[in-house]
Order: C-alpha cells, then sequence, then structure tokens
C-alpha cells in the first residue's frame, strides 16, 4: 500500500522534491507515495504551478504529526532545515529516507539516516554514512568510508573521495571535488566547481582551484 507523505516547504526544493519522491524508492516501502501534501504557511505559493493536484494543508508549526505518514523537509538552508525537522520529530513524526530506483546504492552496504535524499544518477559507494535530512542531488559520487553530519546538501556533480569526513550543516555546491581523507567542519561552505585539497575550519566558506577561504 501506500503511503501519505508531507513534504515541509511549497518552495521551489519542495517541488523539485514532490516530483522526486513521486519516482524514488522509499526504503522500506514497496509502493511510493500517495498523497503527496505541502506544509507551510504561504498559502498562495502553489498558484500558477501544475503539481497534479498537490495542495497546502496547513502551516508546519500547527501540524500534529500522523503516525502513519513520512515526511521530508524541502527547506534549502541547512539550519532552517534542521530546526523544522526537529520541530517534527519532537513531535512523533517519521521522516522518510529515500534513494532513486537510478541511483548506483547499495542498501546492504551504506548507511543511511532518516531524511536522507539520493537523487537520479548518483554513485554512493561502500560503507558510506550519510546524516539525517542530507540532500544529495543528481549525478554525485560519493566514495567508500565518506561519512556526513546532519542536514548536508550536496549539489549535483560533486565527487567527494574515500575517507572525507563532512560536518553538520555543510553547503558543498555543484561541481566541487573534495579529495581523499579531506576533514570538512560543521557549517562550511565549498564553492561552486572548487577543489578542496585541505582541511575546512568550522564555518569557512572557501572557493577555487585550489579551494582558498573566501570567508571565515
Amino acid at each position: 500500500m501506500t503511503q501519505k507523505l508531507y513534504i515541509i516547504s511549497a518552495g521551489s526544493f519542495g517541488r523539485e522534491l514532490y516530483y522526486l519522491a513521486r519516482g524514488f524508492s522509499p526504503r522500506h516501502h514497496q509502493h511510493g507515495f500517495e498523497p503527496i501534501i505541502f506544509l507551510d504557511d504561504r498559502e498562495d505559493i502553489l498558484q500558477g504551478k501544475h503539481l497534479n493536484g498537490a495542495r497546502i494543508q496547513e502551516p508546519v508549526e500547527s501540524h500534529q504529526p500522523e503516525s502513519s505518514a513520512a515526511y521530508l523537509c524541502a527547506i534549502g538552508d541547512p539550519k532552517i532545515r534542521e530546526h523544522y525537522a526537529a520541530l517534527i520529530t519532537d513531535r512523533g513524526g517519521k521522516f522518510a529516507t529515500i534513494v532513486s530506483e537510478k541511483a548506483n546504492c547499495n542498501p546492504d552496504n551504506t548507511h543511511l539516516k532518516q531524511g536522507v535524499i539520493i537523487s537520479p544518477f548518483c554513485v554512493i559507494s561502500c560503507d558510506v554514512q550519510l546524516g539525517p535530512h542530507t540532500f544529495v542531488s543528481s549525478h554525485t559520487t560519493i566514495s567508500h568510508d565518506v561519512q556526513s553530519g546532519n542536514c548536508c546538501q550536496i549539489g549535483s556533480h560533486v565527487v567527494i573521495g574515500g575517507k572525507a569526513m563532512i560536518g553538520n550543516r555543510v553547503t558543498i555546491h555543484p561541481h566541487a571535488t573534495i579529495l581523499p581523507g579531506i576533514n570538512i567542519a560543521d557549517d562550511a561552505t565549498i564553492g561552486a566547481g572548487s577543489v578542496v585539497i585541505r582541511d575546512v575550519h568550522q564555518g569557512e566558506t572557501v572557493f577555487g582551484i585550489p579551494a582558498m577561504t573566501v570567508k571565515h
């Protein structure tokens, strides 16, 4: 049987997840999600959007989680995502972990926490551990033994080398490369197209080839 899915936020990221979720394989659920409903306080944000009848039910702040439903958090900012994910979790809500059927990700040797989303054409190698509410965009490769913390945002066409350590709330923009064994601390940001050859400190923003500090 299908399972009801609530998506937190009906913005652009939420609309992307709506279509992705319809084509994903939710772990432990064979028949997908139906219906898919948004939680948002912006009542008119879906006006003019073509989402096959998808609707906003209510703001997330007033929502009481349903034990039979699953949840996804579609907020790009990692800190805000963490806040709203905790709000639902503290009220007893359960987040889905979903992996595209077009991704190369073996569930027997990867460790994906609740709320993780793996997009099409990703390659997730052996013994990778991804923390709760981490989003991996399409065509990204995560090599063996990589570990990430909570609420990371990993863009498309990113390459993360083996045994790299990614902290909490890290944002890695598209086409970045993280060399093997690199440590990326909490709240760091990696600019698009960067090649990271050294450890990145907490809260640091790096950009370039090789990646250099642009903000700390």
